[in-house]
């Protein structure tokens, strides 16, 4: 792992994302020179100095963005304004649940995820799957095919988010392989917690079953391929849904193939075979 704050691992990991989903590092090294002092305090006595410092570069970005869309240059805006996702994301993900202002910068994020996509020219769609009375969102990016394609449902782990989890790199590379993408914010992550507070839960084949539901009613969808993946502690979750589907609902082949963080494993389960 990169360190640009020698002993705090917590804002290391945050740094180490904003890379490896696409910002730029000569940005980011704005956005850490100011902390280096606090962050020998620790990981969480100067948060808010994080947060600060993060939103700002962010907020500079933006305005960047928006001279590019004045002259234009959509495509160059495009590209700022997924970075100023990025950062926006990072400032906020580690803050307390109750510090005020994350709120603001999370839906600051979300804004320009979506403003992004448009002005890249990507087939991402925003989706809402109904859940147990209220609903988690994903983002579905439907790969070309002469037919109905086998999909991948992208979860999150412990902290991330659909967008972080997207720009890791695997929504461009699944879907040049002909494999769409569903990247969602389960309960306990993302939209679904800070904006419809839906906490987490164990039992992933709870929500990833109404997943399989949403993709199912897909004209584009191959039902009969549907994989899952999850980094980091997703790596129990999408074994999980895999492995335990509702009985009413079994069997499902579609599921009896799985992707995890640490690679592709088989469903030797109940619903295999």
């Amino acid at each position: 792992m990169f360190e640009p704050f020698p002993g705090n691992y917590v804002w290391n990991l945050s740094v180490n994302i904003a890379l490896v989903t696409g910002g730029n590092h000569g940005e980011i090294e704005v956005a850490c020179r100011p902390l280096r002092e606090a962050a020998a305090l620790g990981a969480d006595v100067s948060t808010s100095l994080f947060f600060d410092s993060w939103v700002e570069l962010a907020d500079r970005v933006a305005a960047n963005a928006s001279d590019d869309l004045k002259n234009g240059r959509s495509l160059s805006a495009a590209a700022k304004l997924k970075r100023c996702a990025i950062y926006y994301q990072i400032a906020e993900r580690m803050q307390a649940r109750d510090y005020l202002p994350r709120q603001g910068a999370y839906r600051k994020a979300l804004d320009c995820a979506l403003k992004s996509f448009e002005l890249a020219r990507l087939p991402i769609q925003r989706v809402e799957i109904p859940y147990e009375g209220s609903s988690f969102p994903g983002l579905f990016w439907q790969a070309k095919s002469s037919g109905a394609a086998p999909v991948v449902v992208c979860c999150n782990g412990l902290d991330s988010t659909k967008e972080i989890v997207l720009w890791t790199g695997i929504g461009q590379a699944l879907t040049q392989r002909g494999i769409s993408v569903l990247c969602v914010d389960q309960p306990g992550t993302g939209e679904a917690l800070r904006l419809n507070r839906l906490s987490g839960v164990h039992d992933s084949e709870r929500w990833a079953s109404r997943a399989v539901d949403w993709l199912e009613k897909h004209p584009g969808v191959d039902s009969s391929r549907i994989g899952m993946y999850g980094p980091s502690l997703g790596g129990y979750f999408a074994p999980r849904a895999a492995a335990f589907v509702p009985e009413s609902r079994a069997p499902r082949p579609e599921l009896a193939t799985y992707v995890t963080s640490s690679g592709r494993l088989r469903n030797d389960g109940p619903n295999a075979g």
